[in-house]
């Protein structure tokens, strides 16, 4: 299990290219490959040779492994200048990729016996306007390029857009796209609203959450029907929806548990109004259940509620009737997680309500579930709420991050993966943060600057490294 943070080739990237590299030097009164004396313990004297160099790219700043041999006695130097070590064995030797302008640059290991090089090269920094995370995947809209979009993780669905249905740890642009003002990805399926108010998705298409009047999927965007007035786009399992310029919302994809609304059963291959809703100033979708923040600081929740994620006092299975949540009338902000929503009110508290199954509420309870709004203890002056499948997360105003619930995959960054928590913690080593979102089960962080940074669970490369491990949990 690998134990340090993913920070996202995003920034400013090393890449080893070509061959491992070339050697020199002489090899005189020494062995033929170097290594261990099997007699005496002793390491025998021997030029560096390297056999990989860990990860394909690198931001400034991270640490990196080379492997090989002779390495013990070798010093470090990159464009001719020497590089401080941070770890050294025979057959192991770890840095810290330096921050240096875009180029080409000769990395060199080189002892007394002889050296050995190898090419590598830094990328210009890719920087992130805005950030998303749902199920096992992320996106992000590129800064200074056009509203190109670029995203990473699980794609069996082809729900990053490339064209490809592989999963990917390096971020990929979504084809032919451009003038993106919102995102947002899901656990098949991903959509974007453009400058011109028209919306965009691709993916999996099994019950038309594509909203392109059709079941066919796509791995590459397609535009939704009859839509061209959007604002903001928001994904569920297997249904989208999005806000129009006029407050109102409209949706389409799967209906089982009225997550489109309408107040019917029936799946939709293009979008339908959301019954009885009006004034929507934001709103949010995940898995089965969608949440709206009205002008007049009420919120109303309609979908799935067997966890009574509804906030209605109640956990029926659905309900066909929009309703409001019961005693909040002063919230700013609101966010769906699989099985609970949290909402922002106008004092800057938090409150949460659904599942508490990993006590993913925050308010110390032991109950299982709250049906009605619960205060999140120890936290306020919250600018922005994130959730995922069991655990929730908050940014302050003083770009602190918080989290809370299921730790199983590291989504606490408390060194482990044991333990839930039910209320929340500070994760101290994640800094100057600008906004947060959780997918399933890993998080991201988009970093002042536009760095992107995550953690959590990797098991489709969602963190955007290539560690062995399946949970990434801190540096």
């Amino acid at each position: 299990m690998k134990r340090v943070i993913g920070f996202l080739s995003l920034s400013a990237l090393l890449v080893a290219c070509g061959d491992v590299g070339t050697s020199s030097g002489s090899t005189e009164g020494v062995g033929d490959t170097g290594g261990t004396n099997e007699d005496s313990g002793e390491t025998e004297a021997a030029s560096p040779s390297i056999s990989s160099i860990s990860a394909g790219s690198f931001y400034t700043g991270k640490r990196v492994v080379i492997s090989g041999e002779a390495l013990a006695e070798a010093e470090l130097i990159i464009n001719g200048e020497p590089v401080a070590v941070l770890s050294q064995s025979n057959d192991s030797l770890s840095f810290l990729v330096p921050d240096w302008p875009a180029g080409e640059y000769s990395l060199v290991l080189e002892n007394t016996y002889g050296s050995m090089t190898s090419a590598v090269s830094y990328i210009d920094a890719l920087k992130v306007d805005k950030l998303v995370s749902g199920g096992y995947s992320s996106c992000a809209i590129v800064s200074d390029s056009g509203g190109s979009v670029a995203c990473w993780g699980k794609n069996s669905n082809g729900q990053l857009g490339g064209g490809s249905y592989d999963d990917i740890q390096t971020p990929v642009f979504v084809s032919g796209l451009t003038n993106v003002i919102d995102i947002d990805v899901g656990y098949v399926h991903s959509c974007a609203v453009m400058g011109t108010g028209e919306v965009v998705c691709w993916g999996d298409n099994r019950f038309g959450q594509l909203g392109n009047g059709t079941e066919l999927n796509s791995s590459t965007p397609v535009t939704v029907s009859s839509l061209n007035d959007a604002v903001s786009i928001s994904v569920g399992f297997f249904h989208s929806c999005a806000l129009k310029s006029d407050a109102t919302v409209v949706c389409w994809g799967q209906n089982d548990k009225n997550q489109l609304g309408d107040r019917t059963l029936i799946h939709r291959d293009e979008p339908v109004a959301v019954d009885a809703l009006s004034d929507v100033v934001s709103f949010h979708s995940d898995e089965k259940t969608n949440c709206a923040v009205k002008t007049d600081g009420s919120v109303a929740c309609w979908g799935q509620n067997y966890q009574g994620q509804l906030g209605r006092g109640h956990n029926d299975q659905y309900d066909y009737i929009l309703a409001d949540v019961s005693a909040l009338g002063d919230a700013t902000a609101v966010d769906v997680g699989s099985s609970q929503a949290c909402a922002i009110k106008a004092d800057e508290s938090v409150v949460c309500w659904g599942d508490n199954g990993d006590g993913e509420l925050g308010a110390g309870l032991e109950a299982s579930k709250s049906t009605v709004p619960v205060p999140v203890v120890n936290l306020d002056s919250i600018a922005s709420v994130s959730l995922g499948a069991n655990v929730s997360c908050a940014l302050s105003d003083a770009k602190q991050v918080f989290c809370w619930g299921s730790n199983a995959y590291g989504q606490l960054r408390n060194e482990t993966t044991e333990d839930e928590m039910s209320v929340p913690i500070a994760i101290s080593s994640i800094e100057n943060v600008e906004s947060i979102s959780a997918g399933a089960f890993h998080i991201c962080a988009l970093h002042q600057g536009g760095a992107v940074s995550c953690w959590g669970d990797n098991q489709y490369s969602q963190i955007g490294t290539d560690t062995d491990g399946d949970y990434v949990l801190a540096p």
